[in-house]
């Protein structure tokens, strides 16, 4: 992390006394100030973070303190002083979350001395030469950076320790250590327990003919769909859909929408728990390979599960129409508990979209709130450490995919699928804990009954779009062919 951090220390004193997590407050020298608001958000979220993921009841640590002015031997963004067991954090920090968590790994080090009972794992070399700044000091603080990294990004650690890739130069004991020490409970791919089978296929490319672009792309049980629009030098008019064999990109069915004006044509893909339905001039239809059904009454739905198309009208509420009447209700959506959701929510639109063939709200990469059937909502954090890009629900299943990307010191882009069991909220890791190497970066995944799909973003408005064919499924069960 590019940030000046610093641990004030006199010999190590002694604890002067431990707080639970929960009792730890986040007070600010100027509470009305937006930017002291926002800093004390992300140091919350941080240390609420780091208690989740700890096994320690309590550590040194008194209160945490945004104030404008943090300094030490130099100036810097956040410390940790001791007497006194106050973390300070700038509200001008880049990163505050990251700088709260730096300086909560000194808090947790000082109560159990990690860095003074395993010095060799923590060497010093890369720590700034500042004039009284040595000793165990400097040790610490070689621990600290170390730490703060593991409390966001498990994924690389894993992959340095299961396949060899270039992922951190620090060393794999003392990763070890910390993980084993100081975020056991941080949620983790069980590469030691793989419960989710996985098996990659040759991407394929879709095509309409070179008077078409693709539009939208959605996933049905068994097939790839594409929603393709005219290319701005194509002699194409209206819309056009086709459907693809997931595995092969073989297509299927061909469809050329019946559009009013052939000019101008308003045509959209609507997700659904058995598939996409189309939004067509103004009037919702259902979808099947090569057919399209009579308009419903209820057009405006955003998902559709069963019998009842939702959408998001604002306000933060729900609206619910029955396909058959047209009637609709409103209900309310409570606010999600999930961890990571104060810093999340309010920064990022929640969407509607699908979880275990039911309606759903997403968060970013916060979390998922998915509606029961006795109308009970349930919430899931996701494991946004792990660098989840995208989710999609496995059809006909309570699994949520989740495509997972890193890189490695190389620069090289790594990926992972895994999944996100919404019933037992066990995180699935796949049979081959080795990632993929790829050259383009993901924005999107579709999922159907036993399979998923990545199309390359480079490649989503391309006239030949491409994508990779995954095969999922659990260990034991039988694996489709990729």
């Amino acid at each position: 992390m590019p940030v000046l951090v610093l641990l004030l220390l006199a010999c190590r004193p002694e604890c002067d006394g431990t707080r639970r997590w929960a009792d730890i407050p986040v007070a600010s020298a100027q509470p009305g100030d937006l930017g002291h608001q926002l800093a004390a958000d992300d140091a919350r979220g941080a240390l609420d973070q780091l208690a989740a993921w700890s096994d320690l009841a309590e550590v040194c640590v008194h209160d945490v303190w945004i104030e404008d002015e943090v300094r030490g031997a130099y100036r810097v963004e956040g410390s940790y002083r001791l007497p006194g067991e106050r973390v300070q954090i700038s509200p001008f920090a880049d990163d505050a979350w990251g700088v709260t968590t730096h300086e909560l790994c000194h808090a947790v080090d000082h109560t159990i001395g990690l860095s003074d009972d395993h010095a060799e794992l923590f060497p010093d070399d890369e720590v700034p030469d500042i004039p009284g700044y040595g000793g165990p000091t400097r040790t610490a603080e070689a621990f600290a950076r170390i730490c703060e990294d593991g409390a966001r990004d498990h994924l690389r650690w894993q992959t340095a320790a299961a396949c060899g890739h270039p992922m951190t130069d620090d060393d794999p004991a003392a990763l070890a250590r910390i993980q084993e020490s100081i975020f056991p409970w941080a949620p983790r791919l069980a590469w030691d327990d793989p419960s989710l089978q996985v098996a990659v296929g040759a991407p394929w490319r879709a095509t309409a003919g070179p008077d078409w672009r693709q539009g939208e792309v959605a996933a049905d049980p068994d097939h790839v769909v594409v929603l393709w629009k005219p290319a701005p030098d194509g002699r194409a008019r209206g819309a056009r859909l086709t459907w693809h064999d997931w595995a092969t990109g073989t297509r299927v069915a061909t469809l050329d929408l019946p559009c009013t004006d052939p000019e101008w044509c308003p045509a959209s893909l609507v997700p659904g728990d058995a598939g996409p339905l189309l939004r067509l001039d103004g009037a919702l239809r259902v979808l099947g390979p090569g057919t399209l059904g009579e308009p419903l009454p209820c057009a405006a739905s955003g998902v559709v599960v069963g019998d009842q198309g939702w959408r998001l009208p604002g306000g933060g509420g729900l609206e619910r129409c029955d396909l058959s009447t047209g009637r609709t209700s409103s209900l309310e959506v409570p606010v999600p508990t999930y961890a990571l959701a104060q810093q999340h929510v309010g920064t990022a639109v929640r969407s509607l979209t699908l979880a275990g063939g039911h309606v759903a709200l997403s968060s970013a990469d916060a979390g998922l709130s998915w509606r029961r059937d006795d109308g009970a909502w349930i919430d899931h954090a996701l494991p946004w450490h792990l660098g989840v890009r995208a989710q999609a629900p496995l059809l006909g299943t309570s699994l949520q995919a989740l495509l997972l990307e890193t890189n490695d010191l190389d620069g090289q882009r790594l990926r992972y699928l895994a999944a996100l069991d919404l019933e037992t909220g066990e995180l699935l890791a796949p049979t081959d804990p080795c990632p993929q190497v790829v050259d383009l970066h993901a924005g999107a995944l579709l999922a159907g009954s036993g399979w998923a799909v990545v199309p390359e973003q480079g490649a989503l408005l391309g006239s030949a779009p491409s994508f990779t064919p995954y095969a999922i499924g659990l260990e034991g069960a039988p694996l489709s062919d990729p």
